[in-house]
């Protein structure tokens, strides 16, 4: 009798256990979907403020005086992709006043110094990989002779 006992009490406790730990996997679970949209959408408002913010330098960068050019594009440099956005119109279009003249040529001095850099970005590249293929043929003695 005692042994019916036990085994009947056993198999509720291991019942509820069951129970318990499906309920605790399922909470995690859940808590996990939700923090990862949660995450997303943090991401998104991060990628929306970064373009306000973009888009507000572009519009200084257009009433800048001369001297304070270099700290507007120092700012833009760091996402030089959205700034892009904002620039390509303004650099392709045909300007009428001086003022948008002066924007359109602030404008063409951030892209220049975008493609500036991204010409000494690939020509570090490609000397470092010119270096070391060079240093590949000299410990190979030389070019392969098929």
């Amino acid at each position: 009798m005692i042994k019916r006992t036990d085994r009947f009490h056993l198999s509720r406790l291991a019942t509820a256990a069951v129970i318990g730990g499906l309920i605790t996997a399922a909470g995690w679970w859940t808590w996990n979907r939700v923090e990862g949209y949660h995450c997303g959408l943090l991401a998104q408002k991060n990628i929306e403020q970064e373009a306000t913010r973009i888009e507000g330098l572009v519009g200084q960068l257009f009433r800048a005086d001369p001297n304070q050019i270099p700290a507007i594009i120092k700012e833009l440099d760091a996402n030089q992709n959205v700034a892009s956005t904002f620039l390509s119109p303004l650099v392709s279009s045909n300007p009428t006043t001086l003022d948008e003249k002066r924007s359109q040529l602030h404008a063409r001095l951030v892209m220049f110094r975008a493609i500036r850099r991204l010409k000494n970005l690939w020509w570090k590249n490609f000397s470092a990989t010119r270096s070391s293929m060079s240093l590949n043929l000299k410990r190979n003695g030389g070019p392969s002779r098929i």
